[in-house]
């Protein structure tokens, strides 16, 4: 048994052209031009409304879907290299051992509103397009959930054995897009609480720090099951047994 770590994307990035020796092509690059072909018909003024962002950053996401490819050129960058948000800022990806890199490619998986299904050296160019939106490709689709969740549940079924424990440590909003109940794999989402003010709560900011930690400690340590995730204590976080159920589980602090 192996595990399948599922992480979300951010909207912010860091684009620091980088090639490693790992280079791989999306999955859905086919879908991810369908989108774009969609979305370069939309004004800078359209996809602020749509997005609910700036004039500024609309601007942005317009030229970028302008200036879009298929096969991607010197302004594409590696999905794990690319994505710049505390998750993943807590892996920490300069500081992992070269040698995990393959073992990375292998088992961790980013969702995307624009690219459905992401390994981490597969190249993409920088774009925002948020799989929450209410926003329809086409006709057949009533939001990008519709576009992609019999694509994505599809790849779990070809690509992700039935032996596999997959780690869900994706956002809410991403893991939607996913029927976990539908996988032959057994699944878990951690849950990361703490007591704030007497209260034990979620703090976003500090669950997505230790969702990309948890990712790291899963790589680093070869966790193959169950049993050994428990074992993760970093910043303090322990695993709760009596808040937690067979598919949620609870880490505190």
């Amino acid at each position: 048994m192996s595990c399948k770590v599922l992480l979300a994307p951010t909207k912010s990035t860091h684009l620091s052209p980088k090639r490693f020796q790992i280079i791989s092509t999306p999955y859905f690059l086919a879908e991810a031009n369908f989108l774009v072909e969609q979305l370069k018909l939309k004004e800078p003024h359209d996809l602020a409304k749509l997005m609910k962002i700036s004039g500024e950053i609309a601007t942005l996401t317009y030229q970028r879907f302008q200036k879009w490819k298929i096969i991607h050129g010197e302004l594409s960058f590696h999905a794990i290299q690319m994505y710049a948000g505390e998750a993943f800022k807590a892996f920490d990806l300069d500081s992992l051992d070269v040698k995990l890199y393959p073992n990375l490619q292998d088992s961790l998986l980013i969702f995307s509103g624009l690219y459905g299904i992401l390994r981490p050296f597969d190249l993409v160019y920088p774009y925002r397009l948020e799989m929450g939106l209410t926003y329809s490709p086409s006709d057949v689709n009533r939001n990008l959930y519709s576009f992609w969740q019999d694509k994505i549940q599809d790849y779990f079924k070809v690509n992700v054995c039935k032996s596999d424990l997959i780690i869900n440590l994706a956002s809410i909003e991403y893991s939607k897009v996913l029927d976990f109940k539908k996988l032959s794999s057994r699944s878990i989402t951690p849950i990361f609480k703490e007591y704030k003010n007497g209260e034990l709560k979620m703090v976003m900011m500090h669950a997505k720090n230790a969702r990309g930690k948890m990712a790291r400690f899963i790589l680093e340590n070869d966790i193959k099951s169950d049993e050994e995730l428990k074992n993760f204590q970093q910043d303090g976080y322990t695993f709760d047994q009596r808040r937690s159920t067979s598919s949620e589980w609870v880490f505190m602090r």
